[in-house]
């Protein structure tokens, strides 16, 4: 494959992308260091990008960072210093496993995507956070536990932690009182959600399908907004609540066909669609 030479570069430019290159034969340098204006950089399936340099704090303008690159091991500390950056996605870099603590001092930060990433953890400063309103882990098939401080995350309105190995919520899950959208599809060590649930005032849409929950807890009568429940495969799921007729909002439930449908979901006036799932087993 043909590489593509970095050459100086117009102080002006504020866009600057990188597909398929080979960074350890063309690595970036200080024509990129120079991008003062820059704000959005993007590296997608850059071979042997194995870290940013530590001058990436310097591009103050930057907005937008896309590193979808799977030989990508870490980010710098400096990263930190980003003070406008809004979005940062490091999806497919199946070889990050950790982000640094200095992730908490991106103060502009709404938009995290971790999709198919190796990250095991989330660092403590996450709490910091405050002006992130989207989390994408899909498919983070090592993360495992969301550390207590998402639950200081006032401006958090969806999460996806579909296909990760989850086992809980925090115990204050039901602070996010912005949170409109869960994901937790197929979390087969998730078999419980917290009581306080009920507490999530804006959730619209809750997506369990082939997770490993055994029951609700009966504070999903508070969901007084949602409009989509999706319980499909939920194999392990012995009941249901009989509190559906506290959820106005209530047009779209997907059960398996096992479970009993409670006589309040059975007279729920808006109710526009109920699927009962029956699948053969996978052999």
């Amino acid at each position: 494959m043909a590489h593509t030479t970095i050459r100086v570069l117009p102080s002006e430019v504020t866009t600057f992308e990188l597909f398929g290159q080979d960074i350890k034969a063309q690595p970036l340098n200080e024509s990129v260091r120079a991008l003062t204006s820059l704000r959005f950089l993007s590296l997608v399936a850059c071979r042997r990008l194995l870290e940013l340099p530590d001058w990436i704090g310097e591009l103050q303008s930057l907005e937008k960072i896309e590193l979808s690159c799977a030989s990508l091991l870490k980010l710098p500390d400096a990263i930190g210093q980003l003070a406008k950056l809004t979005h940062l996605d490091l999806s497919n870099c199946c070889n990050l496993s950790r982000l640094p603590d200095t992730l908490g001092d991106l103060s502009s930060l709404t938009y995290l995507r971790l999709t198919s990433s190796g990250i095991t953890a989330l660092p403590a400063s996450f709490g910091a956070l405050t002006q992130l309103s989207e989390l994408d882990m899909y498919c983070c098939l090592h993360f495992a536990e969301l550390p207590d401080s998402i639950c200081d995350l006032p401006n958090l309105k969806e999460i996806e932690l579909s296909h990760t190995c989850i086992a809980r919520l925090p115990d204050r899950f039901g602070d996010l009182k912005k949170l409109t959208c869960l994901a937790l599809c197929y979390c087969g060590n998730l078999a419980t959600l917290p009581d306080s649930l009920g507490g999530l005032e804006s959730l619209e849409q809750l997506h369990l399908e082939g997770s490993a929950v055994v029951s609700l807890p009966a504070s999903v009568a508070s969901l007084a907004k949602l409009a989509m429940l999706d319980l499909d495969r939920c194999d392990k799921l012995a009941a249901l609540p009989d509190a559906f007729s506290a959820m106005p909002g209530l047009a779209k439930v997907t059960l398996p066909a096992a479970v009993e449908i409670p006589a309040s979901l059975r007279k729920h006036f808006r109710l526009k669609r109920v699927r009962l799932s029956a699948y053969p087993e996978d052999k």
